[in-house]
């Protein structure tokens, strides 16, 4: 098998690889999902990285946009922890929106949207990889990109038919403090906790 050209892209000899056209170029992250999957993927990803985290992304056209969007998705990942920080598009959105924490999946917000991969089977080192950079980019913990790990207080209190006090009053009495994320003069719960002040409100 001809080794890779060196004039070729790193996403393109990737590609060649899986295919079985040159020889290897492993990406762990990539490796475990389906071939037909990675170039919505990747390209995805350049588009957050190249556009931030709009409610709507544009849309791409060219071939040659595809192909540019892809090898900056590519190179967030093969560049590690370190090359693919989601801080700078959290901050956009937050700016942009003036959403602090996501009430619904962040993957229905823009962050990682319309990427067929997230939903083929084998993925987890790819959604763990994701889950770990984007909280730290939020400022907490990401299980599952596909629910929101924390509401808004009043949001919850409306939910559980309680006052915001009594919320408050059941967090301390069952030891929830330390659970939950103050942001600014917010207060958000978990959804684990949120689910058992229901229970308590039934």
């Amino acid at each position: 098998m001809p080794p890779a050209n060196a004039m070729d892209l790193p996403f393109q000899r990737y590609m060649l690889g899986r295919f079985g056209k040159r020889d290897e170029a492993p990406c762990p992250l990539l490796d475990e999902i389906p071939v037909e999957t990675i170039a919505g993927f990747v390209e995805a990803l350049g588009l957050l990285f190249e556009h931030g985290a709009l409610p709507t992304m544009p849309g791409t056209t060219s071939l040659q946009e595809k192909a540019t969007l892809r090898e900056l998705g590519y190179s967030k990942l093969v560049g590690g922890a370190g090359s693919c920080d989601f801080t700078d598009i959290v901050s956009g959105y937050r700016v942009a929106t003036g959403i602090i924490c996501p009430k619904e999946p962040i993957a229905a917000l823009g962050f990682i949207k319309d990427a067929p991969a997230l939903f083929s089977r084998g993925r987890k080192e790819l959604l763990a990889f994701l889950c770990d950079r984007l909280g730290l980019a939020l400022g907490y913990p990401v299980h599952d990109l596909w629910r929101s790990e924390y509401i808004d207080i009043d949001q919850c209190a409306a939910e559980v038919r309680m006052p915001v006090r009594d919320v408050i009053k059941e967090i301390r009495a069952n030891g929830w403090s330390g659970l939950c994320y103050p942001w600014a003069d917010r207060l958000f719960v978990p959804v684990d906790v949120h689910w058992q002040l229901q229970q308590i409100a039934k």
